[in-house]
């Protein structure tokens, strides 16, 4: 190899050889002294070494070619190397000396932990034994220490029972002991208890004599007697009562014993009023009777009075109207279900009554009450002879209006009942099943009006009327007519005999017949007494006296007269109850009943028929009944102020007022009358009217005649 002096040693390419070979020939000994094992760390530094010794010999065979001024640097190095030389090799035997106390070391370890193991092994086998020896012991220790419980517990339950026994023995003595303390005890307190009662009567006495009541100065009579009784029975009242007796002395005025106090505590009269009082004192002080206990608030004093007996006695004002309102309300008026209910089992009705008393109302209910149980489409056919307002609001539209017409209604009524009979004779002799028939009931306003005028009439005006009702008649019914009606009446007994006649026969033909009216004594009827018992009848306030004459039997007269005292006594003080009815059904006792309040029971409108439709007349010479047929016809609510009578009223009225005095009777019907003529009475009327001058009675007749004319032609 060349060397190359301008180049340097160290710049030329055999140095770089060199020095790549080095690194790698030093880079294995370095790394087996580090990383290897012990073995392989030796062969390391040994290969470092070689390594050193052949760069020293390279060095040394390089040597001639190296420049001199390299050669000083080559030694320091090698000097370097060689002190590194001498240090690794110190570490090494510091190393090796290092590894040889580890592996004592170890040994050691080795030694110590096989010697653990076997004192390991010991101490288990120890442990073992004793942990035998050990359980035996403690089974043993727990048997002895149980059955020592077993001991002691035996002892303390011995000991316990002694120990409760010695108790309850020493509770029984005390409990002894306490039993005779306590009846030693009781009877000092019943000893006490005696002192004290004593001690509180003789105060008692005190306080009595200094607050004692004032007795009558005698006892001779019953009602000095009583008066003391009674003042004595008043301080033993749950509420107690201290009266005196008053200044005036007890008396007997031959029908009760009489005697009055003077209460200390006035808020206490109210224990007196109470009934509970009364019969409480009664039975105290042994009274023959109930006290009456009257209030003088004036005189600050109560009146007691005590009857003999009853019979003889009056009671004071304030027990009758309290008695009799309460026997009024309780027993003798009836509520209106009941005569309603009545009503509803009845076939036929007579109502006895005038305008004022609730006609329009009573006549709605009753026609409500007679339909409901008739089934569904019950109509109504109405006769109405005189209008008024009461009536044109209960039927919008009448069948028979007027006078004149209202014939028509009756025959209309009893040739459907001899028609409906006919045909069920016939059914029955047939075998066939009965029919059942349209409901009807045939109303009649004003009933005594009709009967005056048709009653007996003129012999033309009766066959007139008959001749015109046959015109309206279908053949069947107008075959019956023939031979069961038209031959029982005549002109001289017209409206009676068909009034009879619908009363006997109108039972079972789903038929009802009810009349309204004044003055239905039975000569006005054209009937005898013993025919009123075909149908019930309701007496109203003004007309029960006629009840008594035509309908009581003598039997009930006498309580029915007594009930109705009452009544009117009540009505006096009570205005509410002034609707009331006599009521007699056609089987069954008399009864006074209330009557239904309006719109209790709704009238019946059925459309089948036309209200007022009948056959117009053909006959020329009836043209006046045919007018009432056609204004029948026409249905319309009639005002009592188109009527001619109210008109002519209206006139004298007219006149009075200038004297500020109106006549207020625009309606006939309220006009005394006689029982037996059934005409209008006059000179009552004057006296009712307060009529004094001779104009105004001339007046009150001219209307009087002129309505009398009116209804009778």
């Amino acid at each position: 190899m060349k060397y190359d002096k301008s180049k340097g040693f160290w710049k030329s390419e055999n140095f770089w050889k060199i020095a790549a070979i080095a690194s790698v020939a030093i880079s294995i000994p370095i790394a087996g002294i580090q990383h290897g094992t012990e073995s392989q760390r030796e062969w390391g530094k040994l290969g470092a070494f070689g390594f050193l010794t052949g760069i020293a010999a390279t060095y040394a065979c390089t040597q001639k070619h190296l420049p001199n001024e390299w050669e000083e640097e080559i030694r320091k190095r090698l000097h370097l190397l060689e002190e590194e030389e001498a240090r690794l090799k110190s570490e090494l035997t510091e190393i090796e000396f290092a590894q040889h106390q580890l592996e004592e070391e170890q040994n050691l370890i080795n030694s110590k932990w096989e010697s653990i193991k076997q004192a390991e092994s010991n101490i288990d086998d120890i442990i073992s034994e004793r942990l035998q020896l050990a359980t035996v012991g403690e089974v043993k220790r727990l048997q002895d220490w149980e059955n020592t419980l077993i001991k002691e517990q035996s002892k303390f339950d011995v000991n316990t029972q002694k120990t409760v026994d010695i108790i309850n023995e020493e509770l029984r003595e005390k409990e002894q002991q306490l039993i005779e303390e306590k009846a030693q005890l009781e009877e000092k307190h019943q000893k006490i208890v005696e002192v004290y009662k004593q001690k509180v009567a003789e105060q008692s006495e005190l306080i009595h004599l200094l607050d004692a009541p004032k007795f009558p100065t005698k006892r001779e009579i019953m009602a000095e007697v009583y008066c003391s009784d009674f003042i004595k029975a008043c301080l033993r009242w749950e509420k107690r009562i201290k009266a005196d007796c008053y200044d005036r002395q007890p008396m007997d005025d031959g029908k009760s014993h009489n005697f009055w106090l003077k209460l200390r505590d006035n808020s206490l009269a109210v224990e007196l009023k109470r009934e509970e009082f009364r019969d409480w004192v009664s039975l105290q002080c042994k009274f023959p009777t109930r006290p009456y206990i009257i209030f003088h608030p004036s005189e600050g004093t109560v009146e007691i009075q005590i009857p003999h007996n009853l019979r003889d006695y009056k009671a004071p004002k304030e027990y009758q109207i309290v008695t009799t309102t309460t026997e009024v309300k309780g027993t003798i008026l009836k509520p209106p279900s009941v005569l309603c209910d009545s009503l509803s089992k009845q076939i036929h009705l007579a109502g006895w009554g005038s305008t004022g008393e609730g006609k329009s109302t009573f006549i709605a209910n009753a026609l409500g009450a007679m339909s409901k149980d008739m089934g569904d489409g019950v109509r109504i056919v109405t006769t109405i002879p005189k209008m008024d307002t009461g009536i044109a609001k209960l039927f919008p539209s009448i069948d028979y209006l007027g006078f004149r017409d209202s014939i028509y209604g009756l025959l209309e009524v009893a040739t459907e009942l001899g028609y409906r009979n006919s045909v069920f004779i016939d059914e029955y002799l047939s075998g066939n099943e009965l029919e059942e028939w349209e409901p009807l009931i045939y109303f009649f306003d004003e009933y005594n009006q009709i009967a005056a005028k048709w009653n007996s009439c003129a012999k033309e005006t009766f066959d007139d009327v008959i001749q015109t009702f046959k015109t309206r008649l279908d053949p069947a019914r107008l075959e019956v007519f023939k031979k069961e009606i038209e031959i029982d009446i005549k002109h001289t007994r017209f409206a009676n005999e068909l009034l009879l006649f619908a009363w006997r026969v109108g039972r079972s033909m789903n038929v009802k017949m009810f009349i309204f009216g004044q003055n239905l004594q039975p000569s006005n009827l054209g009937v005898k007494k013993p025919d009123l018992h075909n149908t019930s009848w309701l007496f109203m306030p003004k007309n029960i006296g006629s009840a008594f004459v035509y309908k009581a039997t003598e039997t009930d007269k006498s309580s029915l007269e007594s009930e109705h005292q009452k009544i009117r006594e009540v009505v006096q003080a009570d205005r509410n109850l002034r609707f009331y009815g006599l009521y007699f059904p056609v089987e069954g006792d008399a009864f006074y009943s209330q009557l239904p309040a309006p719109n209790t029971y709704a009238i019946p409108r059925d459309t089948s028929r036309t209200p007022g439709e009948h056959p117009e007349s053909s006959h020329e010479d009836t043209a006046d009944l045919g007018k009432m047929a056609k204004n029948a016809k026409q249905a319309k609510p009639y005002s009592v102020s188109v009527r001619p009578c109210f008109d002519e009223m209206a006139k004298i009225n007219s006149e009075c007022l200038k004297q500020s005095q109106k006549l207020d009777i625009e309606d006939f019907g309220e006009l005394p009358k006689s029982m037996t003529t059934g005409k209008v009475k006059k000179t009552e009327v004057y006296k009712l009217l307060k009529v004094k001058s001779a104009k105004h009675q001339k007046l009150v007749k001219e209307y009087i005649d002129y309505m009398d004319k009116e209804y009778n032609t």
